[in-house]
């Protein structure tokens, strides 16, 4: 705890010259206060040295979140362009989080529903068959452009770059003969959603593009045509059209997807928003250490010739193996009497360049008599920050691990939580809805017979339980790992389903049902499987 000390005012000497007992009984006072200012929780205006300075003041999600969101996003999606650790940052997230895409795995609640274990097993097969049909065709996609996978992967990468993302689930008959969906997803950026007029950005009704009622609650989605700037670069005209949170029919029709933050906010924050500035303060030392080590390896002779002999030398370089890019010329160049080319100014170091000096001309070299040994550590230092604002450890964005096997497997199970985390996210906020509105088509199309879907929602929800997998986590010791998924197995805390998944990220049936054929095949080919014989556990009595 720190001693209270205070300085005696103007006021303080007064008091006590007239009355030191009460000058006294008043600094003492004054010292308790301190003493209690500088107790519990230390606050911008204490009088800690470290808070001289901090100003904070309290807002809203409205002002600190959606009224900047619009700045946040342009500065995000700048960074996944330009800077290589923030594309490694998202890319990592994107490509072990979602992959190529989730892939459904029903889990229909057979018990709810009382139906028997082989009708629950045709059951499920069925509805992955007849989602898997829907998401590996161009019509899941309403501009008939990706898979169903890969708008996961583009829906799920725009969420991190930009904060958040809204899909629409449309109808429209299949325009491929015999192709049995007319659902399909409509991806909307989050650009497009914004405030119906920029002049009233404070509007009590509309955040962000959101609209509320006067209760707060949530009516709709202000959508536009154009993105912000192409009315004028593109002379497009711009329009926003309100899409009401439902139909006239109760259905939920678009969707909002972003990683709330806080109470009542009403547009996501992008991924890199809380490491962006040091994000791009590293991409400018990188940029400006590469061009120190670029200029350290120019090699230039200036020469000064007074002799007012003609001199003739081999062609300078070309431009695009100078500085900027401007070429060099010199007195044995062809276009010396090209005043366009060479007036004596462009001077340029190069690789092994030669250049003459005018009579009147000297060079002066500004050497800062700096090393870049120090760079690394530095910028290793930075980084680790960044990315730890990110959520990922700055191993495994760099994709280098050069510690212990320990480390890098902790290091690894850590992360694995973080993609956990934002593959639910998907799951829940679009995959699920997706699928059950895909289901719901095949029912009522009749491909799928599912007793009670339509008229009990219970039943509903029980005919459309499912999981969703992704890609796996892979092995960094393979033998080790599969020993201990084999004795996790044998030990009941775990399944068969959830370790092929964990490792491989496939469904474990499907697989079980390529291994079947493959055995009656070697049967058939009288082979023995010496793989099959391995025992990992050490029990002898379990095949992974």
């Amino acid at each position: 705890m720190l001693t209270p000390s205070i300085k005696k005012t103007v006021l303080d000497k007064i008091v006590s010259y007239f009355s030191p007992s009460a000058g006294m009984r008043r600094y003492q006072q004054r010292l308790r206060i301190s003493a209690l200012e500088q107790n519990g929780y230390v606050i911008p205006g204490s009088r800690r040295k470290a808070m001289k300075g901090v100003t904070v003041t309290p807002g809203s999600p409205r002002r600190d979140i959606t009224d900047k969101h619009m700045h946040m996003a342009g500065l995000s999606r700048d960074l996944a362009m330009n800077s290589p650790l923030a594309a490694a940052i998202l890319d990592r997230l994107k490509t072990n989080a979602v992959g190529a895409g989730l892939q459904v795995q029903s889990r229909i609640d057979g018990s709810f529903l009382g139906i028997s274990n082989d009708e629950l097993d045709k059951a499920k097969l069925n509805f992955e068959r007849m989602f898997d049909m829907w998401a590996n065709s161009f019509a899941a996609d309403y501009e008939y452009q990706h898979s169903y996978g890969v708008m996961q992967s583009l829906a799920f990468f725009n969420m991190l770059m930009s904060g958040d993302f809204f899909f629409m689930l449309v109808y429209r008959e299949p325009r491929e003969k015999g192709f049995p969906f007319g659902t399909c997803v409509k991806l909307i950026d989050a650009d497009l959603v914004r405030n119906p007029n920029f002049t009233d950005v404070y509007s009590q009704d509309v955040e962000g593009g959101v609209q509320l009622d006067s209760n707060g609650n949530i009516e709709g989605y202000w959508v536009w045509n154009t993105y912000p700037n192409e009315t004028i670069a593109m002379k497009k005209v711009g329009k926003p059209t309100f899409i009401p949170l439902f139909n006239s029919a109760g259905q939920q029709q678009i969707y909002h997807v972003f990683d709330p933050k806080r109470f009542h906010q009403r547009r996501g924050v992008p991924h890199l928003a809380p490491s962006a500035e040091l994000l791009k303060q590293l991409t400018r030392i990188s940029e400006a250490e590469a061009m120190n080590i670029l200029v350290s390896s120019f090699f230039t002779v200036f020469v000064k010739d007074a002799s007012g002999m003609p001199t003739y030398l081999p062609d300078a370089l070309p431009p695009e193996e100078t500085v900027t890019g401007g070429g060099t010329y010199g007195p044995g160049d062809s276009n010396i009497y090209d005043k366009n080319l060479y007036d004596g100014n462009d001077l340029e170091m190069g690789y092994g360049n030669v250049l003459y000096l005018d009579d009147n001309k000297d060079i002066t070299i500004a050497d800062p008599k700096r090393t870049d040994q120090d760079f690394s550590t530095v910028w290793n230092a930075l980084a680790t920050q960044a990315t730890a604002g990110s959520n990922m450890s700055i191993e495994h964005a760099q994709l280098r691990y050069d510690t212990s096997y320990t480390a890098a497997r902790a290091a690894r199970i850590d992360m694995w939580n973080i993609y956990a985390y934002m593959r639910n996210l998907l799951v829940n906020k679009m995959d699920q809805i997706v699928y059950e509105r895909v289901s719901e088509e095949s029912v009522v199309r009749g491909n799928l017979f599912a007793k009670g879907f339509l008229d009990d929602y219970a039943r509903k929800k029980a005919w459309c339980r499912s999981a969703w997998i992704g890609p796996g986590q892979g092995f960094l010791n393979p033998l080790q790992e599969a020993k201990a998924a084999a004795v996790a197995i044998n030990a009941n805390i775990g399944t068969r389903e959830e370790a092929y998944a964990l490792s491989t990220g496939n469904r474990w049936e499907s697989a079980m049902t390529r291994k079947a054929s493959e055995q009656r095949l070697m049967d058939t080919l009288g082979l023995v499987d010496e793989v099959s014989k391995g025992d990992l556990s050490g029990t002898g009595n379990t095949r992974v």
